[in-house]
């Protein structure tokens, strides 16, 4: 029906970019429509971070110096967890994979954290703290120790980038991890970054191992996570569904 009414080359020209215009909107449209109700890792950080943000006995300030103790959450009534269809108004069609960022639900804007990599190997988790300011390597006895009853281990370095820190998390998962395994160490280490990006000293191996030792406690105090985990489930998410890897992962056993 268009070619019929083309008579010139401008023409030709000017029906064909509008067609592709409209063609291209539709789609964007189309895209921006579906809601998936799998968590991959930029649905668990808009996820995480806003259950994170209402959960109000989940301090946020945790300064590595103090010893303060993980204190309990108040009821599930009290906690924003969002539904698909309320995610995927946050979610991004063209988004860097593995970023890390905390999302202010009220007011749709996000923070960069870093970035994050899961299912590593055991030479690239090593390799982690090359290229930072880490007087030493890893003390993985400590890390071993602090993980003994996970399945998964997690260490965090920083990155510096025109003056800004940013931490990159890497995540090690034991041989047997289950999908919930996996969000719980994405939701770590969101967690983590978080609390690490407002300290803006004393960046060393002792620090950041303080801070992912008692976030884990928070997400363990009356097994916070699991009771999240059941929140999303009956809102809709099928937190059986592994997202978070984009490629065959390693597994390591202790």
């Amino acid at each position: 029906m268009v070619i019929s009414h083309i008579t010139s080359f401008s023409t030709t020209w000017l029906i064909l970019l509008i067609l592709l215009a409209l063609h291209l909107s539709m789609n964007y449209a189309a895209v921006r429509a579906v809601q998936m109700t799998s968590l991959n890792r930029q649905r668990a950080n808009i996820v995480f971070s806003t259950l994170f943000d209402s959960d109000r006995n989940l301090s946020l300030d945790l300064d590595p110096e103090l010893d303060t103790t993980p204190s309990l959450s108040k009821t599930k009534s009290e906690w924003t967890v969002l539904t698909p269809a309320q995610v995927s108004k946050h979610e991004r069609i063209f988004h860097r994979d593995g970023v890390l960022q905390w999302t202010q639900h009220s007011t749709h804007t996000t923070q960069p954290l870093g970035s994050a990599q899961i299912g590593v190997s055991m030479s690239t988790f090593l390799g982690s703290v090359s290229g930072t300011s880490f007087p030493r390597t890893l003390p993985l006895q400590r890390l071993a120790a602090i993980f003994a009853d996970e399945s998964y281990i997690l260490f965090l370095v920083p990155l510096t980038s025109g003056g800004n820190v940013k931490w990159h998390a890497s995540i090690l998962l034991k041989r047997g991890c289950t999908v919930e395994h996996q969000l719980k160490a994405w939701a770590h280490a969101l967690l983590a970054a978080r609390v690490l990006v407002r300290i803006t000293t004393g960046f060393s191996v002792d620090a950041v191992l303080a801070v992912v030792e008692r976030t884990l406690g928070l997400l363990n105090a009356d097994a916070r996570f699991e009771r999240y985990l059941t929140e999303l489930g009956g809102v809709g998410w099928d937190v059986d569904i592994a997202a978070l890897e984009t490629r065959a992962g390693r597994r390591i056993e202790l």
